[in-house]
């Protein structure tokens, strides 16, 4: 992973969430969606960047959950991001969060913990691993209950994500 510079995060308003993945059912979007639908008391934003062309059916059934309901207005389809837009992506972010069902490595982690993000994602692939102890909170593929309860964790503990924040950083 190429080195980055650290993440200045949303600094003001509502905490800014990241998911880099493509719009497709493997990435667990709509476990995310899930989760997210269970806080609407706190104050986050979601970015997700990633192609939405690899499974149009998929990506059209997240636009529509996204259009009312409690996530309508709190969530942005960026869809592909590259270069300086990406980068910005990553340097506005609070949190980064992947609730995919299946990685064979997990590039956007390795990514986003070099920006010193923290992380709360599952332990497919090698994100385990990447993530350690430290630098974020890993939940079981599918179990939105338990993302939305790390989710609302870290949303309300300002503590609890600086400390893996350090994690990330280190």
């Amino acid at each position: 992973t190429a080195s980055a510079p650290v993440a200045r995060g949303s600094r003001n308003g509502p905490a800014q969430l990241l998911c880099v993945a493509s719009i497709t059912p493997r990435k667990g979007h709509d476990t995310l969606f899930d989760a997210l639908e269970q806080l609407p008391h706190l104050e986050w934003r979601l970015t997700c960047v990633g192609g939405l062309d690899r499974h149009s059916g998929y990506a059209a059934h997240l636009r529509a959950r996204l259009s009312t309901g409690p996530l309508a207005g709190r969530i942005t389809l960026a869809g592909e991001l590259a270069g300086a837009p990406l980068d910005e992506a990553y340097d506005t972010a609070d949190l980064f969060v992947l609730a995919t069902r299946y990685e064979g490595y997990g590039m956007v982690v390795a990514e986003a913990l070099a920006r010193g993000l923290p992380v709360v994602s599952t332990p497919t692939g090698a994100i385990a691993d990447l993530v350690g102890d430290r630098a974020g909170v890993l939940v079981q593929p599918g179990d939105a209950e338990a993302l939305a309860r790390e989710l609302a964790h870290l949303l309300s503990n300002p503590g609890a994500l600086q400390a893996l924040r350090e994690g990330a950083l280190r």
